[in-house]
């Protein structure tokens, strides 16, 4: 296996487990702020990640993903349960 995405795949498990603690976390505490920043940059670096090891799907997800946590931070949209 590409050692690159050897590597990949070693970050994302931690980067999604990250992002579903942050993600879990907000659901019962949606003013969180670090939990939310934190959700962001791991959505931030799965996108760069999958696209540097051109899982272009997976960025392409993340990155939407990664667009709604954008609108909570700048307050365009609010989270809910």
């Amino acid at each position: 296996m590409d050692e690159f995405i050897e590597q990949f795949l070693l970050e994302s498990r931690e980067n999604v487990e990250r992002a579903t603690a942050d993600l879990l976390a907000l659901e019962s505490h949606p003013q969180d702020r670090a939990r939310l920043d934190g959700a962001f940059r791991a959505f931030h670096t799965l996108k760069g990640g999958a696209g540097i090891v051109a899982f272009t799907a997976m960025a392409r997800a993340v990155h939407a993903a990664e667009n709604v946590l954008a609108d909570v931070r700048s307050g365009a949209r609010v989270i809910t349960a």
